[in-house]
């Protein structure tokens, strides 16, 4: 389950990583054009590493735990049931 479980992992991994570069380069633009339509102009927000950093870690933590219980079920297999099918 866990050989499984970290297979998994690897993909999700990059596309956090990903995800939070572009996260932390494009905050401030996103939130501007989403704001255009209220009458902000300029947006100036304060992007903290260690919070993306933490989101980050949270997701991989909560993507572990879903593997986890996508590969309960493969637990139950054994080898010589494979072998005897």
């Amino acid at each position: 389950m866990r050989q499984m479980s970290v297979s998994f992992m690897i993909p999700i991994g990059f596309g956090i990583a990903a995800g939070c570069l572009q996260g932390a380069a494009l905050t401030n633009v996103i939130m501007s054009i989403a704001q255009r339509s209220m009458g902000v102009m300029k947006v100036n927000y304060i992007v903290d590493p260690l919070w993306i950093i933490g989101c980050g870690i949270v997701i991989l933590l909560l993507s572990y735990g879903a593997s986890m219980l996508i590969t309960w079920r493969i637990r139950k297999i054994s080898a010589y049931a494979l072998v005897t099918e």
